[in-house]
């Protein structure tokens, strides 16, 4: 096992517990997200420790290296959160605003 193997694989569980400490003891994170996050980072410690499967996938398809499918998809993930997290960044600005607007109404009809 190589070093860079090790140290990945120390950080990635590292991140496996972070999350499983947050969901099971603080109750910070929903299931459906520490599902989704554990079955990421453990696929990522698949990917680590058997880099010849993350190479057959990629010659399956059609991309020349492992290493390349990994980051091609790493891209296309953080784009797509990217899109959720604006998504969600503006629908709480929209609530925000309504709430403002029926405050202020609210404070306009107790002033009448």
């Amino acid at each position: 096992m190589l070093a860079s193997q090790i140290i990945l694989s120390i950080i990635i569980v590292f991140f496996i517990l972070k999350i499983t400490i947050n969901f099971f003891v603080k109750k910070n994170i929903s299931s459906k997200f520490f599902i989704f996050w554990l079955f990421l980072w453990f696929l990522g410690l698949l990917f680590i420790n058997f880099t010849p499967l993350l190479s057959f996938l990629a010659k399956k398809m059609g991309i020349g290296r492992g290493v390349d499918l990994a980051v091609y998809t790493s891209i296309i993930l953080i784009f797509y959160f990217l899109y959720l997290i604006n998504v969600e960044i503006y629908e709480l600005k929209k609530r925000i605003e309504k709430l403002v607007r029926d405050l202020a109404l609210k404070n306009l009809k107790n002033k009448l």
